[in-house]
């Protein structure tokens, strides 16, 4: 990272301090995602507003937690929006400061959030999300589930769905990364972060929650198959795996080829898998340090 670009986020963070000593109400957000290749974009508050009549937002891991008049502000082209809570004000502000800190991290690229920081704060906050996802020490920031999934819906109950989500070929799945503490505490700890240095962690980090993975900061929704055979190399630890005891697996199971959907994996998602003839395959340690 440039001195100049160490010196804006010094003054970035400076301002986060700012806001989260506010004498306003407190103010949060989470990451709505449409996954698969289903082609649905949603791009007015009310097309995702159903979910708020299916999906249970305030409780995780059995808890609720208070976060007040919720609303929906999807992203340019609807296939993602920001789900915010709380204090409008307070929202307005970070939301102001993160297009300034959208121009830093898109200026220089070796801030270390990522290459694909998108414009405004539509696209600077995904990039937070990802980075702190994919670092040890804030990975427990963010809660990644999926939400909702209109394949579950029964046909005669489609037509409660709205307009663009019935009758789909291919379901659309909803899922939603939660921020676990006030929106400028949690952009406050991915700064400091960023200022200590090159992150420390895996460079791959797989979610079979999501399912995601995240390879360099960059997350993506290669379908279960594919993050199943990931799951079980990094729980593998470098060690080899043979075939057959990924297909222990229940997700693999009924994959016969499974070199094929490895060599898919090494050609799309650029991930070096090693085969051992004979014995199986295992990730190199730069994938796992």
């Amino acid at each position: 990272m440039s001195a100049a670009s160490s010196k804006r986020l010094e003054r970035l963070k400076e301002e986060l301090i700012e806001l989260r000593d506010a004498d306003l109400g407190p103010c949060g957000f989470g990451l709505l995602t449409i996954l698969g290749d289903s082609g649905v974009r949603l791009p007015h508050p009310a097309g995702w507003q159903f979910l708020e009549q299916r999906v249970d937002f305030d409780t995780q891991d059995g808890i609720i937690r208070l976060r007040p008049d919720p609303w929906f502000d999807p992203a340019p082209g609807g296939g993602s929006c920001v789900r915010w809570w709380g204090n409008v004000e307070r929202v307005r502000r970070f939301r102001d400061w993160s297009d300034r800190a959208s121009v830093v991290c898109r200026k220089d690229r070796t801030v270390g959030i990522g290459s694909d920081v998108g414009p405004g704060y539509h696209g600077l906050l995904p990039s937070l999300v990802r980075f702190a996802k994919a670092t040890p020490d804030l990975s427990k920031s963010v809660q990644t589930k999926v939400v909702f999934d209109t394949g579950t819906v029964p046909a005669a109950r489609q037509a409660r769905l709205p307009s663009g989500l019935r009758s789909l070929e291919t379901a659309a799945v909803f899922s939603f990364d939660a921020v676990q503490s006030w929106a400028e505490r949690f952009a406050e700890r991915v700064i400091d972060r960023l200022l200590r240095g090159p992150r420390r962690g895996p460079r791959l980090v797989v979610d079979i929650d999501a399912p995601s993975v995240t390879l360099d900061g960059k997350t993506q929704y290669p379908g279960e198959v594919v993050v199943n055979i990931l799951h079980e190399l990094v729980e593998a630890g470098g060690r080899t795996i043979s075939s057959g005891d990924m297909r222990k697996n229940r997700f693999l199971k009924e994959q016969q080829r499974l070199d094929r959907d490895i060599a898919g994996i090494r050609r799309k998602l650029k991930i070096d898998i090693i085969s051992v003839p004979k014995k199986g395959y295992f990730l190199p340690d730069e994938y796992l340090a």
